[in-house]
């Protein structure tokens, strides 16, 4: 797995946490929660710059890269599908 990757399931995770808190009566911890994602968010948008993502890619790479290394597979040409006559003069 890559680190945009992580990082989107991780901020599932943090804002599912928040609505369970909010849900069982812990609405003080539940706005602490959304409003630490709230601020990242922010920050990711101003500065193109998320902490989080930061760590994930030093630890785990990231999906643009390990898109880009794919090993290089040979390239056959496609064949044409079989013709059934269909709309053609034979």
């Amino acid at each position: 797995m890559c680190a945009e990757k992580i990082q989107r399931f991780l901020m599932a995770i943090v804002l599912t946490i928040a609505m369970v808190l909010f849900t069982t009566g812990h609405v003080q911890l539940g706005v602490i929660v959304q409003t630490l994602v709230i601020v990242m968010v922010i920050v990711w948008a101003l500065a193109d710059f998320c902490p989080s993502l930061w760590v994930f890619k030093k630890l785990f790479g990231s999906c643009e890269k390990k898109r880009l290394n794919l090993p290089n597979l040979p390239r056959t040409p496609l064949k044409p599908p079989p013709s059934s006559g269909w709309g053609r003069n034979n």
